[in-house]
């Protein structure tokens, strides 16, 4: 099978001109290696996709900065490559668009000769690098042209069936990553049915990594919903999640009545978030699942008796609003607390849909007050800073050992380390030196001998209770957003956290702001974060959507 193309692909890539090309004296770079050009050649893009399946390595990253300066010393003595690239792959490039694409066209424009004297050989991992440079197939790969891609991958299925773990070697052995082919994967005009199985392991595996484009691929699989009502029904939690979030992409309208059955008799608050998640997705309704005003009202009664983690507990003292019900009448005291801790008990940022149910009993003026008073506690509490700080007027904040610290130090004289011998004088005591400092001295000797940091307290552990803020406009999360990036960009997590939030907004505004972050963003797991989150905005949990972007699945192997 190896170098190869399958039936399947056979229509769909052998155009006459483009195999013409492919096998000229401009087509195969491979021909520099002494090969010689078949009717089945291999496209050779100085690209190595074995360097692919196995992620992000140094070599790759040095190989990163060797093709950017290649490409570079390339650029200055080749001209445009778009008018042979759109003329002879049908496909339209504007001038600056693709960097490493436009320069491969150069290659292609001259001999081969001239073209291996200028670039003798590719850098190994070159294709790792301009994948991982761009963030992956989300950003990169997809800007190139459909027919080129797509050919060369299914050219090389046999790495993909290395990585999926259909060959007898072992896994040590290659170091290729399941989830990296499933990105791949998703370029096809049609996926494999051998994959099937190794695409459901990776949509129903412990990994977060690959999950999304597993359950992506694995849409219009036959023999699929048998499969997941038994996952759906499994001993582990994260099966049943994982199974329930399989089934709302697959769009298949009959399986509401499995999510139906497993939401009646689930009592794990995150499955059954997912299942109602996965309903609305299949366009089913969902209002019959949340709580009636009564109900919700004795819920936030009786939910109020057990006292906060301390983590958490800087909720309590948030300034709530008063409340009022979709009818004008006035809510009990009781619901506002409530909801903030039921909202940060459940540790969801983002797409609370149980939160959802309970928030649709209050009027919109009660629901956008909640959010501010809860972003601004919230925010307040985590960005706060020992330099803020005085140490009498802000004494409750310190823990009552480290006080305890203080006042040992001040008392024995803490500035005894500070002392010079003065000529002709004895030296100080410790406790002749304690009538000089005072303990907002202490506190700042002590700051920067310890491993504190810069902040006092941490609300990642509410960040559930951002979920409340989902109400409010996409230009205050935004604002909040970029103060976090700019002013307090360590604190990665809740960045991430706020980044979901906003992602729940209608309108252009995520989209925009992701793409601002992905592309500035030095910080690779936030700017990673930001490419998943505008994949998911571009393939949304929709299947009227998803029908648009989904690849075919094909019955042949």
């Amino acid at each position: 099978m190896s170098g190869y193309l399958l039936d399947p692909f056979r229509p769909f890539f052998h155009e006459p001109s483009l195999v013409a090309f492919l096998n000229g004296p401009y087509g195969d770079l491979r021909q520099l290696e002494g090969s010689t050009p078949l009717d089945h050649s291999r496209i050779d893009l100085g690209i190595n996709i074995k360097d692919v399946m196995m992620g992000g390595t140094s070599e790759a990253r040095k190989a990163t900065r060797t093709l950017r300066r290649k490409l570079a010393e390339l650029k200055k003595e080749t001209p445009p490559a778009e008018p042979i690239v759109s003329e002879v792959l049908g496909v339209e490039l504007k001038a600056g668009e693709l960097e490493e694409f436009g320069v491969m066209g150069s290659l292609l424009e001259r001999s081969a000769r001239e073209a291996r004297s200028q670039v003798r050989k590719p850098p190994r991992g070159a294709f790792a690098a301009y994948y991982l440079r761009c963030g992956g197939s989300r950003s990169g790969l997809t800007r190139l042209p459909t027919e080129l891609l797509a050919r060369y991958i299914s050219e090389r299925l046999d790495i993909i069936d290395l990585a999926f773990g259909l060959n007898d070697e072992p896994v040590a052995d290659h170091g290729y990553q399941p989830r990296f082919a499933a990105e791949l994967l998703r370029h096809l005009p049609k996926t494999p049915n051998r994959y099937k199985d190794a695409l459901y392991r990776l949509a129903l595996g412990k990994k977060r990594s690959g999950r999304i484009d597993a359950q992506r691929l694995l849409k219009g699989a036959q023999g699929l919903l048998p499969r997941l009502e038994k996952s759906l029904n499994a001993k582990g939690k994260d099966e049943r999640v994982q199974a329930a979030a399989c089934l709302g992409r697959s769009g298949n309208k009959s399986a509401g009545k499995m999510l139906a059955a497993r939401i009646a008799k689930e009592k794990n608050v995150e499955v059954k978030n997912i299942c109602i998640a996965a309903l609305r997705a299949l366009g089913e309704e969902v209002t019959g699942f949340g709580l009636d005003r009564a109900a919700l009202v004795e819920e936030a009664r009786t939910g109020l008796g057990k006292p906060l983690p301390e983590q958490r507990a800087f909720l309590a003292d948030l300034d709530l609003p008063d409340l009022f019900f979709d009818d004008g009448s006035p809510a009990p005291l009781e619901l506002a607390p409530w909801l903030v801790r039921y909202a940060a008990d459940m540790g969801l940022p983002s797409r609370n849909e149980l939160l959802n149910l309970r928030l649709i009993h209050l009027d919109e003026s009660s629901q956008l007050a909640l959010a501010r008073v809860v972003l601004e506690g919230w925010v307040r509490h985590d960005t706060l800073m020992w330099k803020e700080l005085t140490f009498e007027r802000h004494r409750p904040l310190f823990e009552p050992e480290m006080y305890q610290l203080y006042l040992s130090i001040h008392e024995i004289g803490a500035r005894w380390y500070r002392h010079r011998y003065v000529p002709g004088k004895p030296p100080k005591t410790p406790t002749e030196h304690a009538a000089d400092i005072s303990p907002d001295e202490v506190k700042e000797f002590l700051r920067g001998k310890t491993t504190w940091g810069r902040y006092v307290s941490s609300s990642y552990d509410a960040k559930g209770a951002l979920a409340l803020c989902c109400t409010l406009p996409a230009s205050d999360i935004r604002k909040t957003l970029r103060f976090y990036l700019k002013d307090h960009s360590g604190r990665g997590p809740q960045i991430k956290a706020l980044m979901s939030l906003l992602a729940d907004c209608p309108g252009k505004t995520p989209i925009k702001e992701f793409t601002r972050i992905a592309s500035t963003q030095k910080q690779k797991s936030l700017k990673q974060h930001a490419i998943d989150l505008l994949d998911d905005l571009s393939h949304p949990y929709s299947p009227a959507v998803e029908e648009q972007g989904a690849a075919p699945y094909a019955d042949t192997d």
